[in-house]
Order: structure tokens, then C-alpha cells, then sequence
């Protein structure tokens, strides 16, 4: 027998998270509010969500429902338009057992925008607390610059998300060669 939605602790939904990276070089981290449910006063990555059925308009495959998740998300919480946005990739897959095995998609996205050019919307304002940065190196080597941050973080682990955790923790998975090509891309790619 399968349980209704509403009686099982199982997660029906899928998340995501994208990490944003600035114009100016610098990571996004969102600070969650007190009425956030999930990661009350935490660090997380600002594009943190489950998709909705919004999403799903003008979507053709799984792919492009969990990029335009992802866009919304980091759209809404820093008050940007999505072409703002001037490329989101996925950068890993997992299930998050903290919320009933959530699937959760993580991306890195590199905004057209500084720090200075977000803001928290209304809607927004109970669930984000303010927006900070972390210094990311724009010139290879990126993985020392992912170290960095991945060290500036685990500083202050007390006050960091699994899913920025897991963001940064995925982006120092990845060789060299595919920072490379992750972040060395030409404007306008959305790829």
C-alpha cells in the first residue's frame, strides 16, 4: 500500500541550489532568515528551492525543468531578472535524507550582475536575512580558489547549509580542466 503525500515522510518534490558566482568575482551566500523552515539562520547558496508548477511551462524534458527551477530560485531570491543570469550549469545530483530524500540538483551559475546589483525581494524578505560574498579568484588555478572559500566556510561551519556545503564540496570535485571550461565561458552561453 502507498501512502497519500500528506501521511508519508518522503519527500515528493525535487530541489535546487545554485551557487552564484558575480560579475565582480565573488560568491554569493544568502543568509536565511528566522522564518525560513529548512535552514533558519544559516549560510546557503541563494538559488535554494523546490521546484513549482510554474516550472514547468514551455518545458520540453527533465533538463530544462531543473534549469528553469534553478533560474527561478536564484532569480527570486536576489531580485534579478533571468537574463540576469548569464549561465547556469548542473554540477552535481544527490538525496538529501534530512528532508525525505529530497532529490537535489546543484548548479553554478555566473551572474551579469556585482553584489551590489541584488537585493531581496518582498517576498522574499521573511525567508533571506541579507545577501554576503566570498572572495573567488577569477583566474585559474580555480581549484585553489574553491579551497579558499571551502576553507572560509568551514570556519564558520556551524553557520553553513548542507546545501552550500555541497555546492562548494562538489566544485572541488571537479579537476581543473572542468573549472576550466566551467568558468571560462563566452557571454550569453546559457549551456
Amino acid at each position: 500500500m502507498i501512502p497519500d503525500c500528506r501521511d508519508s515522510r518522503c519527500a515528493n518534490q525535487f530541489g535546487t541550489t545554485a551557487l552564484a558566482l558575480t560579475s565582480d568575482g565573488y560568491f554569493v551566500i544568502a543568509g536565511q532568515g528566522t522564518g525560513n523552515a529548512i535552514h533558519p539562520g544559516k549560510w546557503t547558496a541563494p538559488g535554494s528551492g523546490s521546484a513549482d508548477w510554474a516550472d514547468t511551462r514551455g518545458v520540453t524534458d527533465l533538463q530544462d525543468l531543473i534549469r528553469a527551477a534553478a533560474v527561478r530560485e536564484l532569480a527570486e531570491e536576489t531580485g534579478l531578472a533571468p537574463d540576469d543570469i548569464e549561465w547556469i550549469r548542473v554540477i552535481g545530483y544527490g538525496r538529501l535524507l534530512e528532508r525525505g530524500g529530497l532529490p537535489q540538483f546543484f548548479f553554478l551559475a555566473r551572474l551579469r550582475r556585482s553584489l551590489a546589483g541584488l537585493r531581496i525581494t518582498r517576498s522574499e524578505r521573511s525567508l533571506v536575512d541579507y545577501h554576503a560574498q566570498l572572495h573567488f579568484g577569477p583566474r585559474p588555478p580555480f581549484r585553489a580558489s574553491v579551497a579558499a572559500v571551502r576553507a572560509e566556510l568551514l570556519r564558520n561551519t556551524a553557520r553553513v547549509s548542507s546545501s552550500l556545503w555541497w555546492c562548494t564540496e562538489l566544485l572541488s570535485r571537479l579537476p581543473e580542466e572542468d573549472l576550466s571550461e566551467l568558468l571560462v565561458t563566452p557571454a550569453g552561453s546559457t549551456a
